[in-house]
């Protein structure tokens, strides 16, 4: 049965793009055919998160409540399909017309953004098991799509790092993860990574070079930006292809020798844009196979 529908939501409140946020109020916008209304029970931090907040990543219209993935329970559904899910436990992400984030205790989402859970699950640990699986899932159908046999990801520590490895290898697709501490380094090994380079050991470049070489690396996916990115470029196969989807490094532009060899070497692409495209054309069930 529905609960009575409040008439305001509180959140973490972001007024303009990179712009100051704080903890405030908005109305319930008027929720429409297919919403589903969720009281939210747990959001994470996720990378993206940080990038909108800083105005990097593309962005709602504002104000907006931040928080771009959660879990909680269906207190309101419209449509005959979503009235049928009131009750039950969903990791979700946000209906991004409704300025509604998960940073907040109701946001709306829709079937099509939201995953129904066992009731027996514990939504604090399936509130971020939305953003990297996918992520990874559509990053593999890229990868599929230029019959690659192996990948670079500098970003190999992280949480996306590790299941791309473990998603990629379990597919036949070799990753060489760089990271940027003996501790990390280790970590990926009992994780099952096979090939791991430190950015910090000497030689680094020679020996991704050489790896690359090897592997018949041909994509590259970048979360660092900078100067690391531009040294990537250098030391990757001709005619190899650049994906950045983020951009951890202090100073973020990429500048490039615009010489011949250069030019002919590579193709980049935010990633971000592509992911849009795919997310239109691929259904749910990439996102159950890696989440599973």
């Amino acid at each position: 049965m529905a609960q009575k529908i409040p008439k305001h939501i509180q959140g973490i409140i972001q007024q303009s793009k990179g712009g100051q946020y704080k903890f405030g109020q908005i109305e319930m916008p008027e929720l429409k055919q297919g919403d589903l209304l969720i009281k939210v029970h747990a959001a994470p931090i996720n990378p993206s998160d940080i990038g909108f907040i800083k105005g990097t990543y593309p962005s709602n219209d504002f104000p907006t409540i931040l928080g771009k993935e959660g879990s909680g329970f269906v207190i309101a559904g419209y449509g005959e399909q979503e009235q049928k899910l009131i009750g039950k436990k969903v990791a979700f992400l946000p209906k991004a017309s409704s300025r509604t984030g998960t940073y907040a205790d109701y946001a709306i989402s829709t079937i099509n953004s939201s995953f129904i859970l066992p009731d027996d699950v514990n939504l604090d640990q399936f509130s971020c098991v939305l953003i990297n699986p996918q992520t990874v899932a559509y990053m593999f159908e890229t990868v599929k799509e230029n019959n690659v046999k192996a990948v670079v990801h500098d970003l190999g520590a992280s949480q996306l790092g590790k299941q791309m490895t473990s998603y990629f290898q379990a597919n036949g697709v070799d990753v060489i993860n760089i990271v940027r501490r003996q501790d990390q380094l280790e970590d990926l090994k009992k994780n099952g990574a096979k090939y791991i380079l430190n950015q910090n050991d000497e030689g680094f470049w020679d020996k991704l070079s050489e790896l690359c070489q090897k592997l018949q690396v041909t994509i590259a996916f970048d979360a660092i930006g900078g100067e690391f990115t531009q040294n990537l470029i250098n030391y990757l196969p001709n005619s190899s292809i650049l994906y950045t989807y983020g951009s951890l490094a202090e100073k973020k532009d990429v500048i490039l020798a615009l010489l011949g060899t250069v030019i002919n070497k590579f193709d980049a692409f935010g990633y971000q844009q592509k992911y849009k495209d795919r997310m239109k054309k691929k259904n749910k069930e990439l996102i159950k196979q890696q989440m599973s």
